[in-house]
């Protein structure tokens, strides 16, 4: 357990424990077989000097900002924790490092990589896909909250959620006809047109947990798809269960259903 600048008790799981010290070594450049205890010490002090700043949106979360400064390095970390069970869990940190100029400190950061986890995702749906030939058919004819995917020929281009398909589908719409606008006077490259397919998911946790799984599938077998964000690791929470995963014919000869028990990793190979 670690205990904020303001007295709150964070817990944190020791595989997670285990990843954030991984980044702490990274950040802090530290060299080859420093002791885990010297990293732990870190680690603690980032806590002890973290306050609150904020609640996201999203319920049961709290952000909060440290400063660690020692040995010449200057370490800025943002950290996220959850309620759960009533009690406050460490599930996410990022790291911002400075590099020191000979004289003082300044300059602009270098930002680390961003390790913030995503939350446990969980889901028990079978995917009911709907092909679509343009995005102003599927704007017109969805109903409902669900996610939906992109596809420009035989290649998946984005996945999304919205708690609204047809407002969402008609802003992509809006946008892309913009787009379209603009490069009206220029050179046809005849890229292959859009395809939307979509799936209705009631529940938003849910929404969340489909669209990661989609994303880390697809990124896992060589698709440049542009949700970055959602590339990293998902961790499962009550359970992950998705049947029909994608459209039939994206994921040729690949399983396509996706069952993970609770705790663990999704961790496809490609």
């Amino acid at each position: 357990m670690f205990k904020t600048a303001e007295g709150e008790t964070l817990e944190l799981a020791p595989w997670r424990m285990r990843r954030l010290l991984r980044l702490l070594a990274e950040v802090r450049r530290y060299p080859a077989g420093t002791p885990p205890q010297a990293l732990l010490t870190d680690l603690r002090q980032l806590v002890a000097r973290a306050r609150r700043t904020g609640t996201p949106s999203r319920r049961g979360t709290a952000r909060y900002e440290s400063r660690l400064d020692s040995g010449g390095a200057c370490c800025r970390a943002c950290l996220l924790a959850r309620r759960q069970a009533g009690r406050l869990s460490l599930v996410g940190l990022s790291l911002d490092r400075w590099r020191a100029p000979p004289s003082r400190y300044e300059g602009a950061a270098a930002l680390a990589e961003l390790a913030f986890e995503s939350a446990p995702r969980s889901a028990d749906v079978t995917l009911q896909w709907r092909r679509w030939p343009n995005l102003d058919a599927a704007a017109r004819g969805t109903r409902g909250a669900g996610v939906y995917l992109f596809q420009r020929g035989a290649t998946p281009v984005y996945v999304g959620t919205a708690a609204s398909l047809p407002a969402r589908l008609g802003v992509h719409g809006w946008y892309h006809a913009r787009q379209g606008s603009a490069r009206a006077g220029a050179a046809c490259h005849c890229a292959p047109p859009l395809t939307v397919w979509t799936a209705n998911v009631a529940s938003a946790g849910e929404r969340a947990a489909v669209e990661h799984a989609i994303v880390r599938t697809l990124a896992n077998k060589g698709f440049a798809l542009a949700n970055d964000k959602l590339r990293g690791t998902v961790t499962v929470g009550t359970g992950l269960s998705i049947r029909n995963l994608v459209p039939s014919g994206i994921l040729t000869g690949a399983a396509n259903d996706l069952r993970y028990g609770p705790g663990q990793r999704f961790e496809l190979s490609r």
